[in-house]
């Protein structure tokens, strides 16, 4: 999970550099899950592969911003995390 390893490093920089506001977002989906969401909505086909997939971001949080809301369908099929500095 080089997106995990990544993000701890980020975090741990910023914190270090006193760089504050920032929001680090990371989704996680596992084969079997990935495999799961195409089949809930019909969109798997016989010799379909299925890979592991991260998706790791960040920005500067607006002013008073809260949590991003998340969605039953993003946490059906993937792993979430946030991490506001």
């Amino acid at each position: 999970m080089i997106a995990v390893k990544t993000l701890t490093l980020l975090a741990d920089k910023f914190q270090k550099d006193n760089i504050e506001g920032i929001r680090f977002f990371l989704s996680f989906q596992t084969p079997e899950l990935g495999e799961f969401q195409d089949r809930e909505n019909k969109f798997h086909e016989d010799g379909d592969q299925y890979f592991i997939s991260e998706r790791l971001s960040f920005h500067t949080r607006r002013e008073n911003e809260e949590v991003i809301s998340i969605t039953q369908f993003m946490t059906t099929y993937s792993a979430i995390l946030i991490i506001d500095i």
